[in-house]
């Protein structure tokens, strides 16, 4: 089968044509559904041959990374890019793959927009037999940032109500891809089926968890 004829048949692929035409005719007006071509990949190289390609929706945790320790990991490769990809991105991504013999490890919210993203990845990345892996905010980002509130309960203060539109987004995915809870880990889709998401400015954020948050964050993607 072809990779269009894929595309025609994937149901992942066939929701996100679904919200981006709804974005079009002017509503729901909720994500850049389409693809936006002016958002640029950006890539940064460590000084060593990379041990891992980190794939991330945005530029935020790069740039507190970066603030706090004023260098990345010299063995990580990252790539950063908002919004759905096209084909000519995946194929970069791939490519990235392909000549370090890395799979690609995603980085994002814990949000039904970027779990869309995510699995529009990895529908793209399978044509080139590239394995994507969710790899934050994972459990054991998750588990670090509880531990420095003191436990569960208080964590519970940083998670944001899903709107309406969101828990129809989430439901919709979960009928698309019936492994979803697999593919993200137990304790991230938790947070999703009890109607909250959770984003990286907030799971990353000094003044919730401490200076040194970003260094036990490290720590957390360093894992696989």
């Amino acid at each position: 089968m072809t990779s269009s004829k894929r595309s025609v048949n994937n149901p992942v692929a066939a929701l996100t044509r679904r919200w981006a035409s709804a974005r079009t005719t002017g509503a729901p007006r909720y994500g850049p559904f389409e693809v936006l071509y002016e958002s640029p990949l950006t890539l940064v190289f460590g000084s060593a041959r990379p041990a891992q390609l980190l794939f991330m929706t945005g530029d935020t945790l790069p740039r507190r990374l970066h603030d706090e320790l004023h260098r990345f990991p010299v063995t990580w490769m990252l790539a950063w890019r908002p919004g759905m990809p096209g084909r000519e991105h995946a194929r970069e991504i791939a490519a990235l793959s392909r000549r370090f013999a890395l799979p690609v490890r995603f980085v994002g919210d814990i949000s039904p927009y970027d779990v869309h993203v995510f699995l529009e990845y990895r529908h793209r990345l399978s044509s080139w037999k590239v394995r994507i892996q969710w790899a934050g905010i994972g459990g054991a980002w998750l588990t670090e940032c509880a531990r420095r509130l003191g436990g569960i309960a208080p964590f519970r203060s940083v998670l944001v109500d899903l709107t309406p539109e969101e828990r129809r987004h989430r439901d919709q995915l979960e009928r698309c891809e019936p492994r979803l809870p697999g593919l993200l880990g137990e304790d991230v889709w938790a947070i999703l089926r009890s109607g909250r998401k959770l984003t990286i400015e907030a799971a990353s954020g000094m003044a919730a968890f401490g200076r040194d948050i970003h260094r036990a964050i490290v720590r957390s993607l360093s894992r696989r």
